[in-house]
């Protein structure tokens, strides 16, 4: 798999103003449609006592039959809060899905929050959460389920556009997640305030189960 690693009724934030949520646009972690283009053009004439044999060889037909294809087909599906989007094709054939569930800023459209689930090249199910930038590394992205414990996941990497903490999901803990009706992420701003986004997390079952989870 070339792609990898590669949404809310209800939430509150400490800190950071009004915001509404919204289902996600499949932009991501959608792996890009590969497009493709033919054009046909007569073939020149050949030079008297010359056959045109780079053209014929061009336009054999097991010629055609052995070029590989790069067409890909995206489907996208919504559970709740939850957006699924599934790229399938290539060569040789491969299916890549995410789910996805965003938080936004209603004054500016920005994502406050981005929770994706997706499996890696090795078929591990993981967990990843996009933040904004201004985030102390070391305390991580902290997931409460219910009333239930605490689960860090740790940060991975920062750019100029953004964070991403990533935990991987054990058989307990998506156990948890498919049965699991609110969630509370935490995370810590530079200035050391916490910041919480407290949500409902209707059709996480299903979105998981999408994934083979």
């Amino acid at each position: 798999m070339k792609r990898l690693l590669v949404s809310l009724l209800s939430l509150a934030v400490i800190g950071l103003g009004s915001f509404a949520v919204v289902q996600l646009a499949p932009v991501l972690l959608k792996a890009p449609e590969a497009h493709a283009e033919a054009s046909a053009r007569p073939a020149p004439e050949a030079p008297a006592g010359k056959q045109p044999t780079l053209v014929a060889q061009a336009a054999a037909p097991e010629n055609k039959a052995a070029m590989p294809t790069t067409s890909t087909t995206t489907t996208t599906t919504t559970h709740g809060g939850w957006t699924v989007t599934c790229n399938e094709g290539g060569t040789p054939p491969a299916k890549v899905c995410t789910a996805s569930f965003r938080v936004i800023n209603k004054q500016n459209n920005q994502n406050l929050l981005v929770w994706v689930f997706g499996r890696n090249k090795e078929g591990k199910l993981l967990a990843e959460f996009l933040t904004l930038t201004d985030v102390l590394v070391q305390p991580g992205v902290v997931v409460t389920l219910d009333d239930g414990k605490p689960v860090k996941a740790d940060y991975v990497e920062c750019t100029s556009r953004g964070c991403k903490a990533r935990v991987e999901l054990t058989p307990n803990m998506v156990r948890q997640m498919k049965g699991a009706k609110k969630a509370r992420i935490d995370m810590t701003r530079l200035d050391g305030q916490v910041v919480q986004f407290t949500m409902d997390i209707p059709g996480i079952d299903l979105a998981l189960g999408d994934l083979g989870a």
